[in-house]
């Protein structure tokens, strides 16, 4: 066996892990609003009707039935819900010996959803009756506008943008049997190449579950694997990584340098199965390529499967912390980056304007630091290859409420550094870094953090406690100090009364 299909092996239980977890996706994309339900027998010879009613949200089963002197009626309705896929029946009987003794059947089913992205409705549905004179009719249609979207006899695949929907079955059955019904199936709305999704820098996550099979690409045997689809516009020429670092099965990526669907693999420019050196999930079944883009050009991305696997996918597309809701966290240390293909989404910043030729940072990537104590923080982009802007805030700048920290623009030549902010435990740090007008390119940012000294720990521990305490009365009585310390605490030059009560002020507040 060799190493690919070990590992497939082993996707065999992450997809099924994937399948299981996708129902609960997949659902959130659809929620339902409301349900009504009523299915009536009513009697031919004026002696009352019988009826039942439901507005339950995950689905019933219906019935109502009404025997007079000549004859009987009957109707039944349901309708159930799995995940994504949806389905419905109706039924009646009105039996007399002719159609003036006869009763009539009636059922009303109305659903009200809403779709949170789009999808595509995959539909087929049909009915009967032995009777002209009866009624039947099921529609999808778009609550606010009304207009139609699917239903009847044909079936048929439907884009569906993300809105407001209701489905309706209602019959009539004045004579005679009838009966019908209706399949659908809702995937995911970039299901097909047509109906790509356009996509900026991120990260977009979906599944491929209720994907169907679209397209080809040269790599992973992927050519029988359900899929989805994205459309990338760039800004910028120059280098493009995407990657599914964070999938939950065994991914395949492809991309296309074409300005509408590509036929075959002719415009592909790039594919890949398990992603290599330098991906951040390198050496994993996940999927990266890095394509040359070139500024105006349209690239179509395809998500699928190694050999028919499919599941849960993670797309990260160019730099993924380029909007400030999608900033990357960080603890103290280097970070490489690449602006080339940011856009600029932070706030005017009119305190460092390079005497006012730029009052922002253009091309910026976020970044965000929470510590765990209180110190202060030095950030710099120091020997990157272009002109960069730094700033620092705490709190989002795309949230309500920020306070704006700091910012640099030419701190050590045409790079930038802030030294000493002062920081407090559990407040969430944003670090902006961009360029100076148009520069763009690459650079590393450096985070350091330097925790404020803390007096009362005496024993430099990390702690204050007791031991802290027994530590400096020990100094204090001439016994052995802790290295680095005095029993002068005030720092007057003398050893006295005062000391101990400013070491047991600074003891008791803690730090």
């Amino acid at each position: 066996m060799n190493a690919k299909t070990l590992t497939k092996a082993a996707g065999t239980v992450g997809m099924a892990v994937g399948m299981a977890m996708i129902g609960t996706a997949a659902n959130a994309q659809i929620s339902v609003v409301s349900v009504s339900g009523l299915v009536r027998a009513t009697a031919g010879n004026g002696s009352g009707s019988n009826q039942q009613t439901s507005s339950n949200v995950n689905g019933f089963s219906i019935g109502a039935s009404k025997s007079f002197t000549n004859g009987s009626v009957n109707s039944q309705s349901a309708w159930t819900r799995n995940g994504t896929q949806w389905s419905g029946s109706f039924n009646s009987t009105s039996f007399a010996p002719s159609t003036n003794e006869a009763g009539w059947a009636e059922s009303d089913v109305t659903i009200d959803f809403n779709l949170s992205e789009p999808m595509d409705l995959e539909y087929s549905g049909g009915y009967s009756s032995d009777s002209f004179q009866a009624f039947a009719s099921i529609e999808f249609r778009n609550r606010v506008t009304n207009g139609y979207v699917a239903g009847g006899q044909s079936p048929s695949l439907n884009y569906l943008p993300a809105g407001q929907y209701r489905l309706t079955m209602d019959t009539f059955n004045p004579f005679g049997s009838q009966s019908g019904g209706f399949n659908a199936r809702f995937r995911p709305g970039n299901d097909r190449c047509i109906n790509a999704r356009l996509v900026g820098n991120g990260i977009y996550t979906g599944s491929t579950t209720d994907a169907t099979i679209d397209g080809s690409a040269s790599c992973g045997s992927s050519n029988s694997s359900r899929s989805v689809w994205f459309k990338y516009v760039a800004t910028e020429s120059a280098p493009l990584t995407i990657t599914t670092c964070g999938s939950g099965f065994d991914t395949v990526v492809s991309v296309y340098d074409t300005t509408s669907c590509p036929s075959g693999t002719g415009t592909q420019i790039a594919c890949n199965d398990d992603a290599g050196t330098p991906a951040a999930c390198a050496g994993t079944t996940h999927s990266a390529v890095t394509i040359n883009a070139a500024a105006g050009s349209t690239y179509y991305i395809r998500v699928a499967g190694f050999n028919g696997a499919f599941g849960d996918y993670v797309l990260n597309v160019g730099p993924t912390n380029d909007r400030c809701d999608e900033a990357m966290v960080i603890t103290p240390g280097t970070y490489p980056f690449d602006n080339r293909h940011a856009s600029t989404d932070g706030p005017v910043l009119n305190q460092c304007t390079n005497n006012g030729a730029d009052n922002q940072i253009n091309g910026d990537l976020w970044y965000v630091y929470t510590p765990t104590q209180s110190g202060t923080i030095n950030v710099a982009t120091c020997g990157s290859s272009f002109d960069t802007k730094l700033a620092v805030y705490a709190n989002a700048p795309c949230g309500p409420r920020f306070t704006y920290k700091a910012c640099n623009d030419d701190a050590c030549g045409f790079q930038s550094a802030i030294n000493g902010v002062e920081v407090a435990a559990g407040i969430h740090y944003y670090i902006r870094v961009g360029g100076y007008l148009s520069a763009r390119g690459t650079g590393t940012l450096q985070l350091e953090f330097n925790a404020t000294p803390c007096d009362a720990d005496f024993d430099g521990d990390g702690f204050v406690d007791f031991f802290d305490f027994d530590a400096f009365v020990q100094c204090f009585e001439g016994d052995t100090c802790p290295p680095g310390k005095t029993a002068d605490f005030d720092g007057d030059g003398f050893v006295d009364f005062f000391d101990l009560d400013a070491f047991v002020n600074a003891y008791e507040t803690g730090c």
